[in-house]
């Protein structure tokens, strides 16, 4: 089992911004991943994406300096 004895990784099923917003504090965060965040590429479904610049604020609170987001 290739996953025995891993200590240093946290998968969590939330809302990301709320997430990012309450639960992680600054700087703590090393790697940042985000699968499908626009799923509605129709322009009347624009206030549904989750990658704004609000958003991007937020990634950028919680990682680390040098830090990625993917």
């Amino acid at each position: 089992m290739r996953h025995v004895g891993v200590t240093n990784v946290r998968l969590m099923v939330v809302n990301a911004a709320e997430a990012l917003t309450t639960m992680l504090a600054p700087e703590s965060v090393h790697e940042l991943r985000v699968w499908f965040p626009d799923p509605w590429h129709k322009k009347r479904h624009h206030k549904r994406r989750l990658v704004t610049p609000e958003f991007a604020r937020l990634a950028a609170r919680v990682l680390e300096p040098g830090g990625v987001w993917r």
